[in-house]
């Protein structure tokens, strides 16, 4: 599929759940549940949201869901990846 003709909502805001878990909330009403650990093994960098401090600082910002200036997640993949839940 080409990702420039599918049109993501933005994400208005992010919770950190128990277990690496993100809640993020789309401008359409839509929630999903975006589960981070996959990334732990993918991306070294990643290893660093084991800390909860760091991992309940998560934010939104423009098109991605951020962490710090070397971690972040592209909205895209959250809507794509993620499981739609209600509240």
């Amino acid at each position: 599929m080409d990702i420039r003709k599918v049109k993501v909502p933005d994400a208005i805001s992010v919770e950190p759940q128990e277990d690496m878990m993100l809640r993020v909330f789309f401008e359409d009403g839509t929630i999903k549940l975006h589960d981070v650990k996959p990334y732990l093994k993918k991306f070294k960098v990643f290893e660093q949201l084991q800390d909860p401090s760091i991992f309940n600082s998560v934010s939104v910002e423009g098109y991605g869901i951020v962490w710090n200036d070397d971690i972040d997640l592209s909205i895209y993949d959250v809507w794509e990846t993620g499981v739609s839940v209600t509240q």
